[in-house]
């Protein structure tokens, strides 16, 4: 049973992760407090975008895809919903950023390139469906269906820009870059598997998905914790989102109904996690830039 003295501190935590980025970024140059807004709303424009970047690209899509979704649930859940309302707009701002940046990528790179401008095609089409359906005030009846399309949505990102697993393995740093950017998908992928089952949405297979993915989560957690080409900010990223994760996996990893706590914990500790992550993504996708 979590007590109100647990329930304090994924806030004051919060309040923590937040002053020690910010003291990062002052120590390091100011380093983070530029990148990261840049990262989450742009990216290189036009044919001059490489493999990678698209791949980044995709990644941080996907992953506003699991975040929108989550955001969706947790409003129904009714756990921190005046929050969750805010940043879901935001997610939805910053999915039509990133999705123009691709598509103006895909133009530039004229008709060799037909069978990733089709799939963006499709991507526009969806998009637009559901832009208009999670915009929309919740409903469980609608969440199915938002599920649906999100997945569905998930799935057309990940052909978008072909066999990217197989081209990121081929150097260290490009192993970094995937598992880093896994660790954002997969943090907001358990949030929401955690909101849907609380739900009663598919309770079982949502079980399984948190399951899969904390086992990923950890098993990624423990290869980039042992990189040698983490730089001291990244080592120091890694460290701070470690302290956020035994909040979230005891919320998470607790099978039986939800609670008020459980539920508060979980939508406070899944938002500090992404915003450790997404910061630790960029500096290993600028270490690729620069190799």
């Amino acid at each position: 049973m979590i007590t109100d003295s647990v329930r304090v501190c994924p806030d004051f935590q919060r309040r923590r992760v937040l002053c020690l980025l910010g003291g990062a970024a002052l120590l390091l140059g100011s380093t983070l407090a530029h990148a990261a807004p840049a990262a989450a709303t742009s990216a290189p424009a036009g044919p001059a975008l490489t493999q990678i970047d698209l791949i980044n690209l995709a990644v941080r899509q996907r992953t506003l895809i699991q975040r929108m979704t989550k955001l969706y649930a947790q409003i129904l859940v009714g756990a921190r919903t005046t929050d969750a309302k805010r940043l879901i707009q935001e997610a939805i701002s910053r999915f039509d950023t990133l999705h123009t940046t691709h598509k103006s990528a895909a133009s530039g790179m004229g008709s060799t390139n037909y069978q990733v401008t089709a799939v963006l095609d499709k991507i526009s089409k969806a998009w637009a469906k559901l832009h208009v359906d999670i915009a929309k005030a919740p409903t469980e009846k609608a969440l199915p269906d938002i599920c649906s399309q999100c997945e569905d949505l998930s799935r057309l990102i990940n052909q978008s820009t072909g066999a990217s697993a197989q081209f990121l393995s081929g150097s260290p740093i490009g192993q970094l870059v995937d598992r880093s950017g896994k660790q954002c998908y997969l943090s907001q992928r358990i949030a929401k598997n955690y909101f849907l089952r609380a739900l009663g949405q598919s309770a079982e297979e949502a079980s399984r998905e948190i399951n899969d993915a904390r086992k990923e989560f950890i098993d990624n957690a423990t290869f980039l914790a042992k990189a040698p080409e983490n730089t001291t900010e990244i080592k120091f990223l890694l460290q701070l989102g470690a302290t956020q994760w035994p909040y979230f996996d005891d919320a998470v990893s607790q099978s039986h109904k939800s609670s008020t706590d459980l539920d508060y914990n979980v939508a406070t500790t899944a938002e500090n996690i992404l915003e450790v992550l997404e910061r630790t993504n960029l500096l290993y996708f600028k270490l690729s830039s620069s190799t």
